[in-house]
């Protein structure tokens, strides 16, 4: 799948919609970002700047933050290492060709897709959580 391009004259709606790439719970979470206006669209713009929609937000907000908002925000403004090897370990395991990057995402589109190999290589490592999901009591994580 070619992402779709974020243009200057492109709605919000239609950033929204490029970004989620069909992917229903990714849109409820973008949308609920950008009520908390500039900030959140300087998140869906981070985003964007990593190669990360649709699904790989999903899996960057569900599995490596555990659906922990506040913990999810933060990775992404640090750009996190390990968030977008967990995205990317996820990604191959589903067969998703599109690579995370903590880098500009916008630039060398072509080298932002998985070889045969990396995916194989990605899709026999173990899933990663972020480190202070690994250290709560399950019971108070809030999903």
């Amino acid at each position: 799948m070619t992402r779709e391009e974020i243009k200057p004259d492109d709605s919000m709606d239609k950033i929204l919609e490029k970004m989620g790439e069909g992917n229903a719970f990714t849109d409820v979470l973008l949308s609920d970002i950008t009520k908390n206006g500039l900030r959140g669209w300087s998140l869906v713009l981070a985003l964007d700047k990593m190669n990360m929609r649709g699904d790989q937000i999903w899996y960057a907000y569900k599995e490596y933050c555990a659906g922990d908002l506040k913990l999810f925000w933060s990775s992404v403004e640090q750009h996190d290492q390990n968030m977008v090897k967990a995205v990317n370990i996820e990604s191959a395991k589903h067969g998703k060709k599109d690579k995370a990057t903590t880098e500009d995402g916008s630039k060398d589109k072509e080298k932002l897709i998985f070889s045969d190999k990396e995916m194989k290589a990605l899709s026999k490592e173990n899933k990663i959580m972020h480190e202070k999901i690994n250290k709560q009591d399950p019971i108070s994580n809030n999903f």
